[in-house]
């Protein structure tokens, strides 16, 4: 098998080696708040290391393989470029914050890892003359066997050097006994067939028969292998591989993902890590850090990612385009693309690590509003690394909402509600984050605002006669009743404002008389009442 050299660029100016570079790389923070609670012996194990960098320092890469104990301690092998293998050793701790770091050097590097806790990678700029580098970290299993390596596996390199840039990808078959072929196709949209062997050992080493120095590491479950090697001019290249599953959909690819990316190129030194978060329609939002410091949150509409049946995802929309690859067990995703912006040519690799979704909580559960509205605020927490703004999602018309500030992974949302012009309560919801956070909010208060006159004098005659009835809010219902029995009130219950018809008997008593019409508004209690006299022959 051969990593095929671009065409591109010129001769190589070699950098200085770093010697025992691992020492200051071992420096990595996990989520805060996915494992805060837990110690470094939850990273017991045995770990492989493989890195590769770009801009000044480069040509260089890194792999080494270390034994962490219970207590944080480790110690192992490991190799720099043009070095021989030497031993290294340190101790983890666990900061407060839950971040885990070497205690031999203040280099700090950035890595997140997978919902698994089998792949780590990690982003970090030397402090000596800004070169970038990407380091993938692969937790070992037991035991290995051949068969852990038959199978269809997708591949994608990307290799660095001074003048020498270019990635490369595609399918690779590997037969039961070893021997593979791999069609790819590179940068500048060459094809390749490649036939050649891989061997692996019972820990897991993987070697590949035309290529005697490449190494190459397999991860715990055994659905992922990375190799570092250096090619004949001296360039330095990283190999990644994803064992491939028989179906997949936009469901594998929706979630939260932990992003690294490295470039090599005209825009190198360059690296990015964040988080995005991808929705099954292929929409995405994500919040990205550069290499300059810059931090970014970007968005895409639904088709931005899209995936095939067999794993192959497309970054498309955002000015530059990614193919990636999925493993089988569907938490990593390898991608190489061309920068078409910026500094065009730039080719780069992003490495996708699956975290856990962020869960959110709110303090209260919700709130009774009165009738004439106003604003609430709730208090949001979320559980997961670099959680994104809650989603929100309103039931009615009459909530509106707005974040009123979001960092670390707390914030709160100012919810506001309009005057409610009923007289009927009504209630409704806010989704924040996917908690329910329900509004009470009660109606305006039934009054009678005006009889209209307030009393009336008829002839002895009697007849039909009626008053105005204004009330408020006008859904409000109403009765009218009378104790007097000459009075006589045709429609006796309504809603809203209204004239309410009476009739008054004639009055044979020869006596002047007097008598009442009463109005309830059975929702508030309130009443008033209306007045009728009637003359005497």
């Amino acid at each position: 098998m051969k990593v095929h050299r671009s065409t591109k660029g010129g001769s190589n100016v070699y950098a200085a080696i770093i010697s025992m570079l691992f020492l200051s790389i071992i420096c990595f923070i996990l989520p805060p708040d996915l494992y805060a609670s837990q110690s470094v012996a939850d990273l017991a194990g045995t770990w492989n290391i493989h890195t590769l960098a770009s801009g000044p320092g480069a040509p260089y890469w890194f792999r080494g393989r270390i034994t962490v104990n219970h207590g944080g301690s480790f110690s192992g092998i490991g190799q720099d470029y043009g070095e021989v293998p030497n031993a290294i050793s340190g101790s983890l701790g666990v900061a407060s914050d839950g971040s885990i770091k070497v205690n031999v050097d203040s280099n700090a590097v950035s890595c997140r890892i997978g919902v698994d806790l089998n792949v780590m990678v990690c982003t970090e700029t030397w402090s000596g003359d800004g070169t970038s580098n990407l380091i993938i970290m692969l937790r070992e299993a037991a035991h290995y066997s051949p068969g852990d390596l038959t199978g269809e596996w997708e591949g994608n390199f990307l290799v660095s050097g001074i003048g020498t840039y270019n990635w490369e990808r595609g399918p690779i078959v590997v037969n039961p006994d070893g021997t593979f072929t791999m069609n790819s196709v590179d940068d500048t949209g060459t094809s390749y067939t490649s036939n050649d062997s891989l061997a692996i050992t019972s820990e897991g080493l993987i070697t590949i028969l035309s290529m005697p120095t490449t190494q190459c590491r397999m991860n715990k479950d055994k659905t992922v292998f990375v190799c570092t090697d250096t090619w004949s001019d001296g360039s330095a290249f990283l190999l990644t591989f994803v064992k491939k599953e028989d179906s997949y959909t936009m469901a594998d690819v929706a979630g939260q993902w932990y992003v690294h990316g490295l470039a090599s190129g005209p825009g190198a030194p360059w690296w990015e890590r964040g988080t995005a978060t991808i929705n099954p329609d292929g929409s995405f939002t994500a919040r990205i850090e550069d290499y300059d410091g810059t931090t970014n949150s970007i968005s895409g509409n639904a088709g931005s990612f899209s995936c095939s049946p067999d794993g192959i995802v497309n970054i498309s929309g955002l000015g530059d385009e990614y193919q990636c690859a999925m493993n089988s067990a569907k938490n990593v995703l390898i991608c190489t693309g061309t920068w078409l912006t910026g500094d065009p040519g730039t080719n780069e690799m992003k490495v996708l690590i699956k975290g856990v979704p962020c869960t959110y909580a709110i303090t209260s559960t919700g709130k009774s509003m009165k009738s004439k509205g106003g604003s609430t605020s709730v208090n949001v927490t979320a559980v997961g690394d670099s959680c994104p703004t809650p989603v929100i999602t309103l039931s009615e018309g009459w909530i509106t909402d707005g974040v009123t500030k979001w960092a670390k992974n707390k914030g709160s949302v100012k919810v506001t509600v309009e005057e409610n012009s009923s007289s009927i309560p009504r209630s409704g919801s806010v989704m924040i984050g996917g908690q329910p956070f329900v509004i009470s909010q009660q109606g305006q208060t039934c009054v009678v605002q005006s009889v209209i006159p307030s009393s009336q004098s008829v002839p002895v005659t009697g007849g039909l006669s009626s008053f105005q009835l204004t009330i408020g809010p006008n859904d409000c219902s109403w009765t009218a009743s009378t104790t007097s029995d000459f009075l006589h009130i045709p429609d006796s219950s309504g809603t809203g404002t209204t004239a309410i018809d009476y009739i008054v008997d004639s009055n044979t008593t020869g006596k002047a008389r007097s008598g009442k019409i009463t109005v309830l508004l059975p929702a508030s209690g309130k009443k008033k009442s209306f007045s009728v006299k009637q003359a005497a022959k």
